[in-house]
């Protein structure tokens, strides 16, 4: 039997370990966006919507784009988020009219959103305007702002 020097042991062990990071830390950079998917309006402002006025929200990395139940386009706007603010930011672009910006959280395959309409500045409470979307696709993660 030959013997090992002595620093092979523990450089394998080492090995080992940075594999077991990097394994652990590619899904999290993967996935990070919890908005992704198809996204059906449940309330608005604390009422359920007739069906035939609910309308899907598809978002995708870069934009939303909202259908009617018959999947004619109603909108095309680009958006950007930030999971670092608490509660996690939303900005709309929408031509023609100030930003609309926001807080939202995803949860229970359920996303909840407030935004400002044509004022340019962030929402002051969730109360005003809530929108409530159920998920009805698989892309949706599960967050929740701190302090929520």
């Amino acid at each position: 039997m030959v013997a090992k020097p002595r620093w092979i042991s523990p450089i394998l062990l080492l090995l080992s370990a940075i594999g077991a990071c990097a394994q652990q830390t590619q899904p999290a950079t993967k996935g990070i966006n919890p908005l992704l998917g198809k996204w059906e309006t449940f309330t608005i402002a604390g009422k359920k919507l007739p069906a035939e006025l609910n309308v899907i929200w598809t978002i995708d990395e870069k934009y939303i784009t909202v259908t009617d139940k018959t999947g004619d386009q109603i909108s095309r706007n680009p958006y950007t988020f930030s999971m670092d603010d608490s509660p996690h930011s939303f900005r709309m672009k929408i031509d023609g009219e100030l930003d609309r910006l926001g807080w939202f959280e995803v949860k229970d395959h359920e996303l909840r959103i407030v935004l400002t309409v044509n004022t340019g500045k962030a929402p002051t409470s969730w109360d005003k305007g809530l929108m409530v979307f159920h998920s009805i696709s698989k892309s949706s993660r599960t967050t929740r702002p701190a302090g929520m």
